[in-house]
Order: C-alpha cells, then structure tokens, then sequence
C-alpha cells in the first residue's frame, strides 16, 4: 500500500513537473531566439549602411577631385537629396571637410548643417583612423533607434579628404521584430494553453489508470472467489443428489416421492448453475480447452434425441430430426458440440407450449448449418439485441414462470465463435424462434502425389 501511495506520490510530482518546465522552457527558448535574430538583423543592417556609406564616398571623392568646393558642395547636395528620396530608412546624410583643425559641413540632408562645424566623435575617430565607425543611437526618449554611420572619403594617395556621416532608423526593423514577437507570444499562448491542458488530462490518465487496475483487482477476487465458490458447491451438491436419485428409485410413498423428486430437481437446477458459473469463470480467465477435430454432428445429436423426448412428450410438443446422409464432417470440439445443442434444444421445448421444435442442416461449400426451430412464444426485436449477454433473461408474462440462470447463450456463443463459427437467432412474438449455428467443414486432405 505504501509502494503504491508512493508511486501516485511520484507520478503527481513528475506532471507538476512538466507543467512548469515545459511553459518555461518555450518562453525561454522563445526569447532567446528572438533576442539572437534581431542582434543578427542589427549588424546586418550596420553592414549594409556602412556599404552604402563606402558606395557614397566614391562619388563624393570624384566630385571633390573634379570640381571647386562649392561646385562640389552642389553635386554632394544632389546625391544626398537623391539618396533620401530611394532610401527612406536614411534620417540624415552629411559630408564633412578638415577645416583647419576642425570640420565643416559640406553638404547635408538637413538645411540647418551645411557650412557649420562638425564636431562628433565619429567623425574625428573616423578621419583620424582612416576607418569606418558605426554606433548604436537612439535619437530621442522612447524614439527609434538608429545606426550612426562615419565613413572616411579617400583621395587617390589613400589619405582621407572628407567623411560622410549616414544615421540609419531602425524603425522598420523593430516594428517587424515587434509584429514577430507579438505573433510568436500569441502562438506561444495558444501552445501553453494545449500544453497544460494535455497535463490535465495526464493527471485525469492516472487516475483512470489507478481505477482500472482497481477494477482489474475487483474482477479478479470475483473470478477467484467464483471458481472457489462453485468448486465448493459442486461435490456436496453431487453427493446429495446420487443419495437423492438413490431414494426416487426406492418404492415410497407418493407424497415422499413427490418431496424427493422436487428435492431433486430443485438440486439439479443449482448444479446447472455452478456449472454454468465454472463455465464463465472459465471462459473470463482463458482456462477452456478445446479438442478441435472431426465431428460427425448425426452421431452426436441423434443420441441427445432419447433424452429429449420425454420432456417434449409431457408437454405435448412434437420433436423431430432427420439429418440427411452423407452430411459433412464439421471442425469443433465433440463435447462442446453436445454442450451447445443441448442447451438449444432444451430451450426450445422449454419456451413452447405446442407445436414441434426441428433440427435441420443446411450443407455449404465451406460449412454447416444447423437451426434449431421452435413454435413457441417467440422474442421482440429488442429481446433478441440483448439475448447474449450475460445473465439476460427475457421477464414478460410468457416467461415468468420458466427458470433459468441467463448464462447458456452468453457460454455457448463463445464456444461457437472460439471453434470459428457463428451463432444467430430470428424470431417473432408469438410465433416462435430459430437459432442457427454455423460451423466449418472439415477441408478433406489433398491426394497424396509420388
């Protein structure tokens, strides 16, 4: 008991388990990546501003090696201008000269610049190194972040002669990681939301399991305590009724007799019962042995006819059977075959109050046939549905007064179907019932060839 608390212990602790990990784990991974794809898409954009900032200062090292300042401040103006109009991501683009020991704007996106000094760190650091400088700004509180961009423009000794400064937004850039993000975290919610709902019903799967083998456990004692129960019963019951069939035989008085002989049935009827309950337990468990061979069904059923007769005969009910020659062997079990016509047959007088219960064959390429037809009181269509399961008894009028425990059918349709064939019932109310029962033929053995 405590091995299995235990185990329930532990089972419980593994889902909470999973319940926090497994969210955690997808949040985690999830932002992650997203942190890694824009720092990606962040020096990626740097490469290309700084491509265009190089692209850039080949035309305005042409115009500065061509023309006079101001000639030169004009063309630079224009290929600003141009720029802006094709690249809208370009905030500010801006060429600077040495002045003396400081820099001027030659040319720039914004009015406000051009002939003014330019003072910036990038700039100085750019001219100075003969390299390109790039830095991450944001242009103002809660304002888009920018790439600032200072390149320097060679002459043809290779010495810097001017530096082109180009801020890049950002702003397309978050705006998409922004829309990713908010998309991926609405999928990552619809996923947790699944995902927690599958470990609920993982805790409602352990549960279930925990019933199941509960119930496992259940069927098992009643298995067992049947096939002790019944085992039990069955040798006293045997000895009482041998002394009890010893006593009928003796000359008594009619009224003992009459005591004897009910005794005696009434004892009969329970031993049917412990058989049929040994039967099922039988079955339940896997434990019922069969004898598959060749079963001539004439030879089996014509002797079961003698002992028939004289309960059809006090009910004045007729009972017939003439099997055809030559009938074909068919593959079962021979005790089960008598087990299974047996209870048919006592059936079929049991429910008829006149007429003639029939036993007749039916002979196909590949089986056998036998219905057992009655005259009696007939089934609904709904009895009928029901007819084989266990301890179903159909109560109406008609059979109230006939005993039986509801478990022959359920038995011999699982001896039927286990020896491969199939059991089926036609009926209707009042005027009687025949159940059919299929069985293969025995294949005849190919001639042997030298």
């Amino acid at each position: 008991m405590r091995l299995r608390l235990s185990q329930q212990a532990t089972e419980l602790a593994y889902s909470v388990f999973l319940v926090v990990l497994i969210p955690a784990a997808v949040i985690g991974s999830t932002l992650w990546l997203t942190s890694q794809v824009k720092s990606n898409f962040d020096l990626e954009l740097r490469r290309k501003a700084n491509l265009a900032n190089e692209v850039f200062g080949v035309s305005v090292a042409n115009a500065l090696r061509t023309s006079s300042t101001d000639q030169a401040a004009q063309t630079i103006q224009s290929l600003i201008d141009e720029s802006r109009r094709h690249a809208p991501d370009i905030e500010q683009l801006s060429v600077a000269v040495p002045d003396a020991d400081k820099f001027k704007t030659l040319a720039s996106s914004d009015p406000a610049k051009p002939g003014r000094s330019d003072e910036s760190i990038q700039t100085q650091f750019a001219y100075s190194r003969a390299q390109s400088v790039a830095s991450l700004i944001a242009s103002g509180e809660g304002e888009s972040r920018q790439w600032l961009v200072a390149t320097p423009v060679l002459g043809p000794d290779g010495q810097p002669i001017a530096v082109t400064s180009m801020r890049v937004s950002l702003h397309a850039a978050d705006e998409l990681m922004a829309s990713t993000l908010r998309t991926t975290f609405i999928v990552l919610a619809v996923i947790l939301v699944v995902i927690i709902l599958l470990l609920l019903n993982h805790f409602r799967f352990v549960e279930y399991a925990e019933l199941f083998r509960k119930q496992k456990e259940l069927d098992q004692m009643k298995d067992d305590f049947i096939s002790i129960a019944t085992h039990e019963l069955k040798a006293p019951m045997s000895v009482i009724k041998g002394y009890l069939s010893m006593i009928l035989e003796e000359k008594l008085p009619k009224a003992p007799a009459d005591m004897a002989k009910i005794a005696y049935d009434q004892t009969d009827r329970l031993g049917r019962l412990v058989t049929d309950l040994l039967d099922v337990s039988r079955i339940e468990q896997g434990r019922t042995k069969y004898n598959i061979g060749s079963v001539d069904l004439p030879a089996t059923i014509g002797p079961m006819m003698g002992n028939f007769e004289v309960k059809a005969k006090d009910k004045k009910i007729g009972l017939r059977y003439a099997p055809p020659e030559n009938l074909p062997a068919v593959k079962a079990d021979p005790d089960r075959v008598m087990e299974i016509f047996t209870n048919l047959i006592d059936n079929a007088i049991k429910y008829s109050r006149t007429g003639t219960v029939r036993i007749e064959h039916t002979v196909s390429p590949a089986a056998v046939m036998t219905a057992v037809s009655d005259t009696g009181i007939g089934m609904s269509p709904e009895e009928q549905g029901k007819l084989f399961q266990r301890f179903y008894r159909a109560k109406n009028d008609d059979t109230k007064d006939i005993a039986g425990t509801g478990l022959g059918l359920w038995i011999i349709k699982q001896y039927i179907e286990a020896m491969g064939g199939t059991i089926t019932v036609t009926s209707e109310k009042g005027k009687g019932t025949t159940f059919s029962v299929l069985l293969p033929r025995v294949t005849p053995e190919a001639p042997q060839t030298d």
